[in-house]
C-alpha cells in the first residue's frame, strides 16, 4: 500500500503562526540575492524577509513553495529556520554588513558549520 495524498482547505498552521517584529529586524525587511559558482553552474539564490517573521526562499527564480521558513535576529545575527517535515530546524546564519546586504557566515547541517570568507556569499539587498 503506498501514500495516499490528501487535500484540505485548512491552512497550514505554519502559516498562521506570525510575529511582531523587533525595531532592528524591521529594518532588514526586504528581497536578498546572491549569483554564485557551484562547481562549473552559475547558481541564484534568493530569499525574501517578511514584516511577519515568515521568509520565502528562491533557488533560480523560483519559489519553494513547500518549504516553510521564518527568520529572526538572534545573538547578533539573522538566522533562518526552515521546516524539514515537522521539525523546525536551523538553516543559515548571517552577519549585517554596513550597507544592509547579509552575508552567509555559516549553515547547519547536524551542528553549526562557519563558513571560511572564501565560503561566505553576500546576498545584496535588492528591494
Amino acid at each position: 500500500m503506498g501514500c495516499q495524498s490528501f487535500q484540505t482547505n485548512e491552512t497550514p498552521q505554519w502559516k498562521l503562526k506570525t510575529r511582531q517584529l523587533k525595531p532592528e529586524e524591521q529594518k532588514l525587511v526586504g528581497i536578498y540575492e546572491a549569483t554564485f559558482t557551484k562547481g562549473d553552474q552559475v547558481k541564484t539564490s534568493s530569499f525574501a524577509l517578511l514584516d511577519n517573521g515568515h521568509c520565502e526562499i528562491y533557488k533560480d527564480n523560483t519559489k519553494l513553495e513547500d518549504f516553510p521558513a521564518k527568520w529572526r535576529i538572534k545573538n547578533g545575527e539573522v538566522k533562518l529556520r526552515g521546516k524539514l517535515l515537522f521539525v523546525w530546524e536551523d538553516m543559515s546564519f548571517f552577519q549585517v554588513e554596513d550597507n544592509g546586504d547579509l552575508r552567509l557566515v555559516a549553515e547547519f547541517t547536524d551542528k553549526r558549520i562557519n563558513l571560511s570568507k572564501e565560503e561566505q556569499i553576500i546576498f545584496k539587498r535588492i528591494k
